[in-house]
């Protein structure tokens, strides 16, 4: 869920986005001091992958995911330096390193003429355990 962040907060307080119901009614808790500011809140999400056919619609697979967050950092208001934004940034920041991570090992795939796929498999398994 980190990497997809910003599709449930909304980070840059923009009008055009739209958080899911559950987490404005959280943020609605929270300013209602309904929830302790340092109360730990877990978002969980589930989503089934299609088989592609129209006439089953059965799923082929299930991904279940979910980040804990403190209630203060996730509905952090304070203009100079809003968390949630500073957490967008550098969960934006990471992705175009782990781009161009992928796309290092696969030039280096090319480079050793071996198949790409074996070396990115090991590789960016590697890098998603360091």
């Amino acid at each position: 869920m980190w990497r997809h962040f910003g599709d449930y907060i909304n980070a840059d307080q923009a009008n055009d986005h739209h958080e899911p119901g559950i987490v404005s009614w959280l943020n609605t808790l929270k300013e209602a001091e309904c929830i302790d500011p340092d109360r730990l809140i877990t978002l969980t999400s589930v989503a089934l992958i299609s088989d592609g056919n129209a006439t089953s619609q059965a799923p082929v697979a299930e991904v279940y995911d979910d980040m804990s967050i403190n209630a203060d950092v996730l509905f952090d208001t304070n203009e100079n330096s809003r968390w949630p934004l500073r957490i967008e940034s550098v969960i934006s920041f990471t992705q175009a390193i782990a781009k161009d991570y992928w796309r290092f090992a696969a030039d280096v795939a090319q480079i050793r003429g071996i198949d790409s796929k074996i070396l990115l498999t090991k590789w960016v398994h590697n890098f998603m355990i360091v």
